[in-house]
């Protein structure tokens, strides 16, 4: 499951290779990937549009789009990532393909069909729907000590909660609590 760094990595590499690239075309190959959005105004509010900045809340990633009223939201599930290429090919298991005006080609990947892209407003507004806490790079020392001591149950769950700070999964909590020296229970 891509967990924070991880999400941090695609962002990194979006805003180095699709930002201010105009989008020619948007081709939805698998709707079931799709978050409240239907693949014809998916579609309808890429063209022709670029992408102006990328953020990460999480382990959700957000591609703003040029007019600057949406974002393209996205979710990797276990096997998701995206890959960028000069060439249109098509791969196996790309679900949703950003063509370029430049012959260029981006791509949602989702090999277990696990992730979800959708549309949303406002990364913020995303983040209240989906139920997000604060991204766990943005708390403070006070802030992280709040969460955790507030928090009942095992520090694990507690460090796992995307609701309390959103970032950390199974992989980076272990670790965390292993350089720690903290039981996970």
């Amino acid at each position: 499951m891509p967990e924070l760094p991880d999400v941090e990595i695609y962002r990194n590499y979006c805003s180095e290779n699709v930002l201010k690239k105009k989008v020619s075309r948007t081709r939805v190959m698998d709707k079931k990937m799709l978050q409240d959005v239907g693949a014809a105004k998916f579609e309808r509010t890429l063209k022709k549009k670029a992408f102006t900045s990328a953020e990460r809340r999480g382990k959700y990633l957000f591609l703003q789009v040029d007019d600057k009223k949406q974002y393209v939201l996205m979710h990797f599930g276990m096997t998701g990532d995206v890959q960028y290429r000069d060439e249109p090919e098509e791969h196996k298991y790309d679900r949703v393909l950003f063509e370029f005006e430049d012959g260029s080609v981006f791509s949602f990947r989702s090999r277990r069909r696990l992730g979800k892209i959708g549309l949303t407003d406002t990364v913020e507004n995303a983040a209240e729907q989906l139920e997000l806490g604060p991204d766990a790079l943005a708390l403070t020392k006070s802030q992280f000590k709040g969460v955790i001591s507030n928090a009942s149950g095992m520090i694990k769950s507690t460090l796992m909660d995307q609701s309390k700070m959103a970032g950390i999964g199974n992989i980076y909590s272990d670790e965390i609590l292993f350089r720690a020296r903290i039981h996970p229970k």
